[in-house]
């Protein structure tokens, strides 16, 4: 990848790999004026070029290239990074039947762990468990999926860690050394000191993180439909392909992804803490 944006997140090319052909280029330019639509937020995720408008930023996407245009009067160009890195490149890999999960990914000698939920449901909690526990890191917030003949692989994507300021504080973590990146959620960019993999790792289970009106932490396998659907609504271009998201060309990736692995949904009470019972029902898995 070759970028005229800086993107902290990523690993630096070597000088050899800088003379390799760069699969992916991320670049400004001009948005198309005859695409600029009135309304401020909109998207068309379709092949072979996917669109997106919000308030920061205009993206322009094909299945090799990137291009952005910030918008003249945005308050929060500094928004971009995560733009161009999380819808950013979601849609481009779309455009080669590549899914994006919205995941935290871990990995041993077994193979790799996708942990997926929506914001607030315990996946930095649970990355962390698994990487005190002799894990390695792949993936905090997005992953790449190759679907092979052999399997599914998750792709390794920014040896960083995204870590609330609670997280930072129980962990003892000096503030001034970590990049902030969320005033909303108040979140920090830590960056990950583990061994951080260079090829994609043949994913071994997924498990999907929830909360709900039950009284102790419930651990599942969904199956046939339900393995499938749970496996579509982890996709992190859910919000923005919307009606089209059970579409034949959406949902066959998915479906071809829910075949290779077993999934699993750990639900938690709402209330009350029941880390430690989550965990012990993550252990019986592992």
């Amino acid at each position: 990848m070759i970028s005229d944006y800086e993107l902290p997140q990523l690993v630096k090319q070597t000088e050899e790999e800088k003379l390799l052909p760069q699969d992916i280029t991320i670049k400004a330019g001009v948005f198309p004026e005859e695409l600029k639509l009135d309304k401020p937020c909109w998207s068309e995720i379709k092949k072979p070029v996917s669109l997106l408008s919000n308030f920061t930023c205009w993206l322009y996407v094909t299945a090799d290239e990137i291009i952005y245009e910030l918008k003249k009067d945005t308050k929060t160009p500094q928004y971009l990074n995560s733009y161009l890195l999380g819808w950013g490149l979601s849609m481009l890999f779309w455009e080669r039947n590549e899914p994006a999960i919205h995941c935290s990914c871990v990995y041993n000698e077994k193979g790799a762990v996708i942990i997926s939920g929506n914001s607030g449901c315990g996946k930095s909690t649970v990355t962390a468990h698994f990487l005190d526990h002799g894990y390695g890191l792949v993936a905090d917030d997005i992953s790449v999926v190759q679907l092979r003949e052999d399997g599914a692989y998750a792709t390794p994507c920014f040896p960083a860690q995204k870590f609330c300021r609670d997280v930072v504080t129980a962990r003892n973590l000096n503030t001034d050394d970590l990049i902030y990146i969320n005033e909303e959620k108040d979140k920090f960019l830590v960056p990950y000191e583990g061994d951080f993999p260079s090829e994609p790792i043949k994913i071994r289970c997924m498990i999907v993180l929830g909360k709900a009106a039950v009284d102790a932490p419930v651990l599942d396998e969904p199956t046939g439909l339900g393995k499938f659907l749970t496996c579509l609504n982890s996709l992190f271009l859910k919000p923005l392909l919307r009606q089209d998201l059970n579409a034949q060309e959406n949902a066959t990736p998915m479906l071809k992804m829910a075949s290779y692995f077993p999934v699993y949904t750990l639900v938690r009470p709402e209330e009350g803490d029941t880390k430690k019972e989550v965990l012990e029902l993550l252990n019986t898995l592992m």
